[in-house]
């Protein structure tokens, strides 16, 4: 499906969303690091499900930007990148209908979904 963002895109509309792409965000009482703000118990998770070996030259930025554009391919063709981005947040699959669904946050990543996908050139 040409509509369909690919994993780097996905990447840099979730980083965006996450941190305006800050590699060196740190949230959530020091739990959230890189700018994709993931906490060390959701890296172990998703080594452990589908393992992504750093290479020797890899930054923490780039070998979890790895793990992130897994995580997208494993989903992507049952979810929307949108309900992707929200498991991300969230911890867990909600659907857009559930009260845990974070409106304000699907927004932000759909702005940066349109621009990582060259829809808009909006900032």
């Amino acid at each position: 499906d040409s509509n369909m963002m690919t994993p780097q895109q996905f990447a840099l509309a979730l980083r965006q969303t996450e941190s305006d792409s800050n590699p060196r965000a740190y949230g959530d009482d020091g739990l959230a690091l890189t700018s994709y703000q993931v906490h060390p118990a959701w890296v172990w998770d998703q080594i452990r499900r589908a393992p992504v070996t750093p290479r020797v030259d890899d930054s923490w930025e780039a070998w979890i930007e790895q793990i992130v554009c897994k995580f997208y391919r494993i989903r992507m063709q049952t979810s929307s990148e949108v309900q992707i981005a929200m498991e991300f947040h969230i911890g867990h699959f909600v659907a857009p209908t559930d009260t845990a669904w974070d409106v304000p946050y699907a927004a932000r990543f759909a702005k940066f979904a349109a621009i990582a996908m060259g829809q808009s050139d909006a900032t």
